[in-house]
């Protein structure tokens, strides 16, 4: 699955839609997507709340959760596509063009510039 797979997709808790998907928080440790970043305004891209991704019952043209309780993302990384990515020496390598996600975690970052980043 892409990152690109969830972003703007409506999030819904039963059968009320809530928001749209903006991005995902990830673990700093296991790399793993934690949360979903969301936004209960359709035109915005800044999220104004989060879920558990452990809430998530179901991915289709929307998300379907089964229930929502807005998490505090805590020790993890707030991914977003389009945000710049930096080496740590500070070097900019791209801008964030998608994510791999296998079996919920992030394995690459893709950018603008064609690169493959694990």
């Amino acid at each position: 699955m892409l990152l690109s797979d969830l972003i703007q997709k409506t999030v819904y808790a039963g059968i009320t839609p809530k928001g749209k998907c903006v991005g995902i928080g990830i673990s700093l440790k296991s790399y793993a997507a934690k949360y979903l970043l969301c936004s209960s305004s359709q035109n915005s891209v800044r999220s104004d709340f989060c879920v558990n991704v452990s809430a998530i019952e179901e991915i289709d043209d929307a998300i379907y959760l089964t229930h929502l309780r807005p998490a505090f993302p805590k020790s993890c990384a707030k991914i977003f596509l389009g945000h710049p990515i930096y080496r740590e020496n500070g070097a900019f390598i791209g801008n964030l063009l998608d994510a791999e996600i296998e079996n919920g975690t992030v394995t690459h970052l893709l950018t603008t510039q064609g690169e493959k980043l694990s």
